[in-house]
């Protein structure tokens, strides 16, 4: 019986496979076309504004982005249909799994809450830590011939460094702690 649903998973993966590049030439057609006939049916002003070269590299750019959804959408797809396949040959050939399967996803859903709690302040520090450097970096570019003339650089720079030295341990902790984290999952 294992040998038959084997076989099915292969050989639907080389029909999928088949199927899928059917689909996504066909997609890819019809797309081409129709970016082609809205180039035909375009008035001669765009032509006159836009040289040919720009209207091109803008084109194939275009299809380059559209051919790329496309194909990894429809791998996508191919994937979700093989992990099902997966799915089913594991629960089929031993049952028992499913049950260790829903008490580690509740486990990990736990630990996901408790992890994101962590690690959402650590992130949260460290942008409220990052906003006064880039507002004093700001304001040291809008104020640069005034500090200057009054020598007030190094005033500057010694709040720029407290903020940085502030900012460096907020970020050192959030990695430590997303770190810990990481290593806690993978326990």
């Amino acid at each position: 019986m294992l040998f038959i649903i084997m076989g099915s998973c292969f050989l639907s993966s080389i029909i999928g496979k088949y199927i899928s590049s059917l689909v996504f030439m066909s997609i890819n057609k019809n797309i081409h076309q129709k970016v082609c006939k809205a180039l035909l049916k375009t008035k001669m002003e765009f032509y006159d504004t836009n040289t040919s070269g720009r209207i091109l590299n803008r084109l194939s750019k275009d299809i380059n982005t559209v051919d790329q959804i496309v194909f990894n959408f429809l791998e996508m797809i191919d994937y979700i249909i093989k992990c099902l396949f997966s799915i089913s040959f594991i629960v089929f050939s031993c049952p028992i799994v499913v049950g260790i399967v829903f008490a580690q996803l509740y486990y990990f859903y736990i630990l996901r809450k408790r992890i994101l709690k962590i690690t959402r302040d650590g992130f949260r520090l460290k942008q409220i830590l990052n906003a006064p450097i880039i507002s004093l970096i700001q304001d040291s570019m809008n104020c640069q011939v005034s500090m200057r003339t009054t020598g007030t650089n190094s005033a500057f720079l010694d709040k720029f460094l407290q903020l940085t030295d502030a900012q460096t341990r907020a970020f050192v902790t959030s990695n430590g702690v997303n770190r810990f984290s990481a290593y806690r999952i993978d326990m």
